[in-house]
């Protein structure tokens, strides 16, 4: 049986400078078959120069400037692979990471995989903080308390995208997140591929550190996926309350750092529903007590105020997060 190929699809804004170490980390995988898509998201910076000296080794799509989602959709549109890697300009992928993954799905189209990812500033060999592998199974609950991976750890099927609709392009960040879930929602089943096979960077400046942006949009794929949920009462009935644990933290996030009042009391009303639902979040014993005197929204601000007040560490947990 022939090896599928696999499209590594990158786009790039204002990322000319690290776009050469992505390209090269592509063109240096095990993997017999591996097309390379750049996308210049009408980059101001010297992309086009930098993409198009890559020749034939690419395909190369330049467009006006539409955001992260719709770029990695023209990426899609213009590739040509069995299943797609989704590579930031910024990032890198180790040698052995598609051929690891293509092994793990082995030919199949209804499941999605993901490997073990690094952390790293300027030198991959020099992490930031320890590895991470995640597991693999059934999605949920995991993907509803956050995304365990960046989007290059993932080797996802074309026909799981293009069933699902691609990225929804009215995400301003998360929109990786919100597509995993969507392919979570068919059923998909997660491959844990072994060892690391995405190095991810933080750079100052980039989506990941933008905390207000990623919980605002954190807060909304929340939303998203409670109105799949309640269109499918069979996932409401088996993962509503670990919903409800998900955006009750998201809800006290936004409390403790003023962030969004809309998106607070949006998250309010679907915890309300969702109680209606007998999906409940998990709760300490002396909440739940509070909860029975005084009703559980006045008893979530009394808890996050008794936080602030004596368990510092409990409170920095709420404010210093965006998860």
């Amino acid at each position: 049986m022939s090896a599928p190929l696999v499209s590594v699809v990158v786009p790039c804004y204002k990322q000319a400078h690290f776009l050469p170490g992505a390209l090269e980390s592509a063109f240096a995988q095990t993997h017999p078959v591996v097309e390379v898509v750049v996308v210049n998201d009408g980059s101001p910076d010297d992309t086009d120069a930098v993409a198009r000296g890559y020749g034939d080794r690419i395909r190369y799509v330049s467009q006006a400037n539409a955001g992260l989602p719709a770029a990695r959709n023209a990426g899609i549109a213009a590739s040509s692979g069995r299943y797609l890697l989704f590579l930031d300009s910024d990032d890198l992928l180790p040698p052995e990471a598609i051929a690891r993954a293509v092994e793990a799905v082995a030919g199949r189209d209804d499941v999605f995989a993901i490997s073990g990812w690094r952390k790293f500033a300027t030198n991959p060999a020099e992490p930031l903080e320890p590895d991470r592998f995640p597991h693999g199974g059934d999605p949920f609950p995991q993907l509803l308390h956050d995304n365990p991976g960046p989007p290059n750890s993932y080797l996802v099927p074309r026909a799981l995208v293009e069933r699902v609709g691609r990225f929804e392009t009215s995400l301003r960040s998360c929109e990786d997140w919100d597509l995993w879930v969507r392919i979570a929602l068919t059923g998909a089943q997660l491959v844990a591929v072994p060892g690391v096979g995405a190095y991810y960077r933080i750079a100052a400046g980039s989506m990941s550190t933008n905390r207000p942006r990623m919980l605002d949009t954190r807060a909304e794929v929340l939303m998203r996926t409670y109105a799949a949920f309640r269109a499918r009462p069979e996932l409401l009935a088996q993962w509503g309350s670990e919903l409800a644990t998900a955006a009750k933290r998201v809800r006290r996030r936004l409390r403790a750092q003023g962030l969004f009042p809309e998106r607070e009391a949006a998250l309010t009303r679907v915890l309300g529903e969702l109680a209606e639902a007998g999906a409940r979040p998990e709760a300490s014993r002396p909440e739940k007590l509070l909860g029975l005197l005084i009703g559980r929204e006045r008893a979530d601000r009394l808890m996050l105020s008794a936080y602030r007040r004596f368990d510092r560490r409990m409170y920095a947990f709420y404010l210093e997060g965006h998860a």
